[in-house]
C-alpha cells in the first residue's frame, strides 16, 4: 500500500492514524511548554530573608543562628541567612547597598541612624509590630519614631556599669558596694584601702582603681557619665541645635575628680585601653568603670574570674542625690525592615519571633558590652537569670534600667539622638586628651577647659537635633 493515498477531489491524504498521532504530539509539547511557564508559579514558593548585623564574635553568630533556626522550624518553606558584617564598615556597606537597592531584608541599626534612614525611605514603618509586643517601654520608641510612626523596634541598651572584685573587697573587709546610692567617700575609701604593697618591697601590687587614662579608651564610658552624673554634659541642647559644652562646672568638676583618682590607678602613659583592662581581668585592680572592655577582658583573659565579678552603677558624685541610679547609656539598638524587602510582612514576624523568645536573652547575655533588654519583663524571667552569672548583675541592671524607664537619664536622651552617634566620637577624642592633659601632665583645670571648650567650636561647631 502507498504510503501517501488520494483523498477527495484528487488530493493526497494522510492515513487517520498519522494524523491523530501528529495532533497528540502538538497537543503534548502545548501543555508541556505550558506547563514549563505554570508549575513554577502553581508550587509553593521558597521564601528567603537575609539578616545584616554587626555581631562579630562567632558566640552571638550562634546565638543569632539558634533564633533563625527556630523561626525556619516554625515556618517551613522560609530560609534565613543572617549577613554578620563588622561594625566599622557598617555604615559603609549600608550606603552602598541603598543606593544599589539591595538593602538586607531586617536590619540592625544604632538608635543614631533610624531616624535619617526612615526620611532616605530606606526603612518600613513597624508600628503593627510595636503593636504586638507587650512589656517596652514607649520612651525606648522614642529616637525609631518619625511623622508619626514606628521605623523600628528597640532591641537592646547598651550601658557602662561598675565592676569591682569580689575577692579583693572580701579580703580587705571592706562591705560590697550596694546596687546604688553607694557615695563617693566610700568610693574613694575603698579604692585607697585596696591600693596595696602585698610584698613589703615598696611597689604597689594591686591598685584600687583603673583610671579611663588610657590613650585609646573613649572618655564617654566614664567622662561623660561622670559630667552626666554631676548634671552636665558634653554638649547642651539649644534650640533645636546641640552647642559644645566642655567649659562648664560639670565638665570641670568630672576632671578634678577624675585627676584626684589617679593616685590609686596603674600609669597609664602610653598604655592601650586593652592593655590596661588585661590588669583589672589578672586581678592587678580590684574597680574598674568600663564594664563591657572589662568583661571581655577577664573572658579572654582570666575566665575563672567571670563568678567573682560584682556589679554596680556609679558612685555617687559629690552634692548629688542618693536615690539615682547613676550611670550612661552608650547607645540603643534596633530590629528593622527595609524597603527592599521582597517579603515584608514575613520580614516583620521574624523580627517578633526575634524580640519574644528565650533566644532573645540569650543573645542578649551573649554580646560583648554591658547590654540588657528592652523588654520589661525580661528581670522576671529565669532564662536571663541563669545565662546572668555575674554576682549583683541583675539587680544592678534592673535598678539601672527601670531608673531610664521611668524617666529619661540625660546621657541617654542627648547621647543617642540623630546625628549625635557621629558627632560623639569627635568629642570622645577631644575630651580624651583634655583628660590626659589634666590627669598625666598637670596642666590647669580651666585651662584645659577653655582650650578644647574652644577647639570643638572651631572643629565640630553645634550640629541640629532632628
Amino acid at each position: 500500500m502507498d504510503i501517501m493515498s488520494k483523498g477527495t477531489k484528487g488530493k493526497l491524504a494522510l492515513p487517520k492514524t498519522k494524523v491523530l498521532l501528529g495532533i497528540a504530539i502538538v497537543a503534548v509539547l502545548v501543555i508541556s511548554s505550558s506547563l514549563y511557564f505554570i508549575l513554577p508559579i502553581l508550587a509553593p514558593q521558597e521564601k528567603t530573608l537575609v539578616f545584616m548585623h554587626s555581631a562579630a564574635s562567632p558566640r552571638e553568630q550562634g546565638a543569632v543562628q539558634d533564633i533563625i533556626d527556630s523561626f525556619m522550624e516554625q515556618n517551613p518553606g522560609v530560609t534565613v541567612t543572617q549577613e554578620p558584617v563588622a561594625e566599622d564598615i557598617v555604615r559603609e556597606k549600608m550606603d552602598i547597598a541603598i543606593a544599589a537597592g539591595t538593602v538586607a531584608d531586617i536590619l540592625y541599626i544604632g538608635g543614631g541612624d533610624v531616624v535619617g534612614m526612615a526620611k532616605q525611605g530606606v526603612l518600613l514603618p513597624l508600628d503593627d509590630v510595636r503593636a504586638e509586643l507587650t512589656g517596652q517601654s514607649d520612651a525606648f520608641y522614642k529616637f525609631s519614631e518619625y511623622d508619626g510612626k514606628t521605623y523600628g523596634i528597640p532591641h537592646n541598651l547598651v550601658g557602662n556599669m561598675f565592676l569591682y572584685n569580689i575577692d579583693h573587697f572580701e579580703e580587705a573587709g571592706i562591705p560590697l558596694p550596694p546596687m546604688s546610692g553607694w557615695t563617693w567617700n566610700e568610693f574613694t575609701d575603698a579604692a585607697d584601702k585596696l591600693t596595696v604593697d602585698k610584698d613589703g618591697d615598696g611597689m604597689i601590687d594591686v591598685h584600687g582603681w583603673l583610671n579611663p587614662t588610657a590613650k585609646d579608651w573613649p572618655s564617654f564610658s566614664w567622662g561623660h557619665a561622670l559630667t552626666v552624673a554631676l548634671g552636665g554634659s558634653y554638649y547642651k541642647l539649644v534650640g533645636d541645635e546641640f552647642v559644645p559644652n566642655l567649659d562648664s562646672p560639670e565638665f570641670k568638676k568630672m576632671l578634678e575628680l577624675t585627676a584626684d583618682l589617679q593616685q590609686y590607678s596603674p600609669p597609664s602613659a602610653g598604655v592601650t585601653g586593652d592593655e590596661f583592662h588585661r590588669l583589672f581581668a589578672m586581678g592587678k585592680v580590684s574597680m574598674a568603670p568600663d564594664s563591657g572592655r572589662a568583661l571581655m577582658a577577664i573572658e579572654e583573659n582570666n575566665p575563672g574570674l567571670i563568678g567573682r565579678i560584682g556589679t554596680t552603677s556609679m558612685p555617687v558624685p559629690p552634692g548629688r542625690p542618693t536615690n539615682v541610679v547613676y550611670g550612661t547609656v552608650a547607645w540603643m539598638d534596633y530590629l528593622n525592615v527595609s524597603t527592599d524587602s521582597k517579603n515584608p510582612e514575613l520580614a516583620k514576624k521574624f523580627v517578633l519571633h526575634f524580640m519574644t523568645g528565650d533566644d532573645y536573652i540569650r543573645w542578649v547575655t551573649l554580646m560583648p558590652t554591658l547590654v540588657f533588654p528592652s523588654r520589661d519583663y525580661v528581670f522576671d524571667e529565669p532564662a536571663w537569670n541563669e545565662a546572668t552569672s555575674v554576682k549583683n548583675w541583675p539587680g544592678a541592671l534592673e535598678g539601672y534600667w527601670l531608673n531610664l524607664k521611668n524617666g529619661f537619664h540625660p546621657a541617654f536622651e542627648l547621647g543617642i539622638g540623630p546625628n549625635v552617634n557621629s558627632m560623639e566620637m569627635n568629642y570622645s577624642g577631644h575630651v580624651q586628651d583634655a583628660m590626659q592633659e589634666v590627669i598625666l601632665k598637670g596642666e590647669p583645670i580651666d585651662k584645659v577647659a577653655k582650650k578644647y571648650q574652644k577647639m570643638v567650636e572651631e572643629e565640630i561647631g553645634n550640629f541640629p537635633y532632628e
